[in-house]
């Protein structure tokens, strides 16, 4: 079996991916029912949004379905994930860029921009998630939203620890995860299986406390709104922490 990379983790799981997801709890559909709310309730109204680490574009998909108003672009540091995205029906309609988080992301200003599935966890410490969450403000107008999720202790103990099994037509995936909670790190090793080969990942994540999301959001020249527990997946475990902040109307210079 192929040693461990950490080039692009999710270059092994993007022919997978969105199976696992249909078949395993599709977290997008979570996503959308908590987020449209939200920005259907802003004012002014929401008519433009971006999300950083999309992924194939499902959640982004989605939203072109029920929005079709909207303009609508992803960024994500994954060649393999985006390319699958942009082969989806609809696809041409949204802006795909390659943009690891922390940097500038490009057709700014959005009126809102998200971060979902703990995207913000693969992050190794607090000056990363400083600069990933500036990026994030300096996308939106002032006035803007934001939206996000990160793991919380809860959402560590159950879903990374121990061994998990998973598997499709064609493919099978096996993750080995442990988690560290005097550190706050976690890591997974993943073995994805697909007709003869065999690849293995290592995904590495960090728990943030409040406090430092905190302290990253006010740095950027977001206000924080609201942090609260929640279940995005179909055991029921609120593993993950929705959080919503709002670029104050100052203006706020981004720096990369």
């Amino acid at each position: 079996m192929p040693a461990p990379s950490e080039d692009d983790p999710y270059a092994a799981l993007a022919l997978v991916y969105d199976d696992w997801q249909a078949r395993y709890g599709e977290f997008s559909g979570a996503v959308i029912e908590r987020l449209l709310p939200l920005l259907d309730g802003a004012d002014p109204p929401v008519a433009s949004f971006v999300e950083a680490g999309c992924g194939t574009g499902t959640l982004l998909l989605g939203l072109a379905a029920r929005r079709p108003t909207w303009r609508l672009a992803g960024a994500d540091a994954s060649a393999a994930m985006l390319a699958q995205a942009a082969r989806k029906p609809g696809a041409g309609r949204i802006g795909w860029h390659l943009t690891p988080l922390g940097a500038p992301i490009p057709d700014a200003p959005f009126d809102a921009a998200g971060c979902f599935f703990n995207t913000l966890n693969h992050l190794p410490d607090a000056a990363d998630l400083g600069r990933a969450l500036a990026s994030l403000g300096a996308a939106l107008r002032p006035g803007g939203v934001l939206a996000f999720d990160v793991n919380n202790h809860s959402g560590y103990a159950r879903w990374w620890t121990g061994r998990h099994d998973y598997q499709g037509a064609g493919w099978r995936m096996r993750s080995d995860a442990r988690y560290d909670p005097s550190r706050r790190q976690a890591q997974a090793n993943i073995a994805v299986s697909r007709a003869a080969t065999t690849v293995e990942v290592l995904v590495r994540q960090r728990l943030f406390t409040d406090g430092e999301i905190t302290a990253a959001l006010n740095g950027a020249g977001l206000r924080p709104l609201a942090a609260a527990p929640w279940s995005p997946t179909p055991d029921g475990e609120p593993g993950s922490t929705f959080w919503v902040a709002r670029r104050v109307s100052r203006q706020f210079d981004f720096r990369a």
